[in-house]
This record gives structure tokens, sequence and C-alpha cells, in this order.
């Protein structure tokens, strides 16, 4: 997960990372320190590459550099996506998209890997709001509850529902 630690000591998830996924690099190209930092959930591996390295290689690099311009602005895409869901919308159409977000492109089924508290912080609700919001979408078929995840039997029905 990537947040921030408040005053209190309470750590606030913005984002939840997975294979593959990197953070800090905007901060990199801004010339700035980084407003977030990751806490594991779990066992993970991490690499950790500096700022001139990471810089030396885009340049060296064009294809990864457009890999990562790509990724980035997908990652504004969603923001910008998730920012305008929050202010407008039911908390289980909030809770909607931001499943069809986690989920990925496609119409079929698919899972998350989440908690009730990880979805509660992302949407800036508290854990009982999320499950009311999670028991809605379950009544009207759009995912199944599970252990540390959501199942998604259609992506499509679920991002549309998001919509209403």
């Amino acid at each position: 997960m990537v947040g921030q630690f408040g005053r209190d000591g309470d750590f606030r998830a913005v984002a939840l990372l997975g294979p593959g996924d990197s953070y800090g690099e905007l901060a990199v190209f801004a010339q700035r320190p980084r407003i977030v930092d990751a806490v594991s959930r779990g066992e993970s591996r991490l690499r950790l590459i500096g700022a001139k390295a990471f810089l030396d290689a885009l340049g060296n690099y064009l294809a990864s550099m457009r890999a990562l311009l790509g990724a980035l602005s997908e990652q504004l895409q969603d923001t910008l996506g998730q920012l305008a869901g929050m202010r407008r919308g039911t908390n289980p159409a909030r809770m909607a998209g931001l499943l069809a977000n986690m989920a990925g492109p496609g119409d079929g089924p698919a899972s998350v890997a989440i908690t009730q508290q990880e979805l509660a912080e992302l949407l800036g609700i508290t854990r009982a709001t999320a499950n009311a919001a999670l028991s809605e979408l379950q009544k009207r078929k759009l995912v199944t509850r599970g252990y540390r995840s959501i199942a998604i039997p259609d992506r499509a029905a679920l991002a549309l529902f998001a919509l209403e």
C-alpha cells in the first residue's frame, strides 16, 4: 500500500501496488521529496533504483521511457476518474468505480486482492460504510466477497454501475 502517515501515526492508503508496480518516480522527475511511503502487508521483494541511474536508464532506453510515460498517464487518468467519482455518486457507486479500476480493462471476470479496511481507506470512508457498500454490490451480483479478495464476475457491469 502506498500512502501517508498522519500526525497520529495512522497510515492512510492512497493506492495499492502489485507485482511490477513502482512509486517514487514522480518525485525524481519533480526533483522533490516523495510525499508517500509504502507499507507491505506481506512478504515483498523490492528493488531500489537511485535517481541518477533511473534517469540515465530512461535516457538510454527510449522504449522504457515510453512505457513509463504510458503507465504514469494511465495512473493519472485513473486518479482523475476516481477524483471525479468521489465528488458524485453513492458509496456503492464509488466502491464499484474503485473496484472496476483495480480489476483492469476487459469485460469478463476478475479478482482483486484487497481487504475491506484497505478499500475503506482508499475511499476515505469507514470500514462499516465500506461493508455496507460491498453488501449492496453483492446483493446486485456485481461482486462476491472472499477472504482478502473481491471477485468480480463482470467488469463491464461493475463499471457501468459506477456511472449511475
